[in-house]
């Protein structure tokens, strides 16, 4: 049995971006680490949603 897909970042899912990771802070990508890909997988799909944005929701990233 495989293990379950394990994304890492520097924030939980749901939770609030570091401020390092902001325009108010040093305006980098936050770490991504990406465990446990199944072995027949071909493709994956990450997606970083922003649902309190200004101006509406708001995709950061779509990799």
């Amino acid at each position: 049995m495989e293990k379950e897909l394990l994304i890492k970042s520097a924030f939980e899912d749901g939770g609030f971006i570091p401020e390092e990771y902001t325009a108010d802070g040093r305006d980098i990508s936050p770490p991504l680490i990406i465990e446990n890909v199944p072995s027949d997988a071909k493709t994956l799909a990450v997606i970083v949603d922003d649902p309190d944005a200004p101006n509406g929701n708001f995709t950061h990233w779509l990799i």
